[in-house]
This record gives C-alpha cells, structure tokens and sequence, in this order.
C-alpha cells in the first residue's frame, strides 16, 4: 500500500462452491483434482473471485476450472441459477 494512502479492513470475503442437491461428489469426500473435472459457474477473468479460484488451482498443478457460464453477477443470482439449472 502506497503511504499515501490508507485503508480500513471491513472484514473477510468468504466463498463457497454450490452444487446442485444430490450432486455424485456430495457422496463423498473429495479433491481439488475432483472440482477441476466438474464445469463452473464463474465470474469474467478480470474479477478477483475469478483469479483466485484459477491461482488455487495452479498451485497445485492442475489446470483452471472448466467454464460452463460465465457470469458478471452477485453470488446470491449465482446460486438461484444454478438451482434451477441443476449445476
């Protein structure tokens, strides 16, 4: 942070991964390599969310996640989408 400048922290972003009810990898534990085989629901490439899923996945060596929507939108219509489109 530049000196110039000052910042107040107004607190931490939590995420979460929203499947569909009944989805195979509820039924058991699973890897980061298992989400890397599903299709995702994610914001454009320019959004932080969207570089941090991607960096997660780097890390550890595996490719990005495979895009099946990509969505400038909040988490909340995220989620009713994918409720109703059974993601």
């Amino acid at each position: 942070m530049p000196p110039q400048l000052g910042y107040a922290v107004l607190g931490d972003q939590q995420s979460h991964i929203v499947a569909r009810k009944g989805h195979p990898l509820l039924r058991r534990g699973f890897t980061l390599a298992d989400l890397a085989a599903q299709k995702w629901v994610l914001p454009p490439g320019d959004v932080a969310l969207r570089t941090w899923v991607e960096a997660l996945f780097s890390a550890q060596g595996l490719p990005p996640p495979m895009l099946f929507v990509e969505a400038d939108t909040t988490p909340v219509v995220f989620a009713g989408w994918c409720a109703a489109a059974t993601c």
